[in-house]
């Protein structure tokens, strides 16, 4: 008798999650199993339900969570190591440079994880982080701001607003790019993002302009 295929985590997780964003969350197991090559029944031992499944599978670099599966590569970005680089706050120089490097890391985590969020909220499943806890987006958003404001070249109420600009942009081309895929956006992605900063946060480029000129007049 054959012996049974034996899967890792990791081959579970790829193979639902591309079952999943492909076919959405009402895809049956079984496929997911075929996939990989193993029956339904094992699949479902391991991973206990569907929706656990699902959750473990499309909650990719949104999870704070403790357990050793939870833990991503090193090197890996994830919302948490996003949240703790916005929250070390900007630089005293370069501020605007700093910002568009923030941004383009911004975008390559949103282009992972939105998809996923979109099939588990259609699932009413909770999006990855602790079920009392922000919404991935807000989090990065609230901290966004936070990070803006700590420049001093504008007003709380404008880095509110300045955050949910910039993130709601790289939102909305991260998701047609999903939906439509390349032929729905334009540009490369780092020239997108500096003409967020230049477009939306003139701010920062002027405050480099001034320190620039301050120093040699200083000289």
């Amino acid at each position: 008798m054959a012996r049974p295929r034996i899967v890792s985590d990791a081959q579970i997780d790829a193979a639902a999650r591309s079952v999943f964003l492909e076919h959405g969350h009402g895809a049956p197991v079984a496929m997911v199993a075929a996939k990989l090559g193993v029956s339904h029944a094992a699949l479902l031992q391991r991973a206990g339900s569907k929706d656990n499944l699902l959750m473990r599978a499309l909650s990719l670099g949104t999870s704070f969570g403790p357990r050793s599966r939870d833990e991503p590569p090193p090197g890996t970005t994830t919302v948490a190591t996003v949240v703790a680089r916005l929250r070390a706050g900007p630089p005293q120089l370069a501020r605007a440079s700093a910002l568009a490097a923030l941004l383009l890391e911004l975008h390559g985590l949103l282009a992972t994880i939105l998809p996923g969020l979109i099939v588990l909220r259609a699932r009413g499943l909770p999006t990855g982080l602790a079920p009392d806890a922000e919404a991935p987006t807000v989090l990065l958003r609230r901290n966004l701001a936070q990070w803006l404001g700590r420049t001093g070249v504008m007003t709380h109420k404008r880095a509110t607003v300045i955050a949910e600009a910039l993130l709601g942009a790289i939102e909305a081309r991260c998701f047609n790019a999903h939906v439509g895929g390349d032929a729905f956006i334009t540009g490369e992605h780092p020239a997108f993002v500096e003409a967020l900063v230049n477009g939306l946060v003139p701010e920062l480029g002027r405050a480099r302009r001034k320190t620039t000129t301050s120093k040699r007049q200083d000289s």
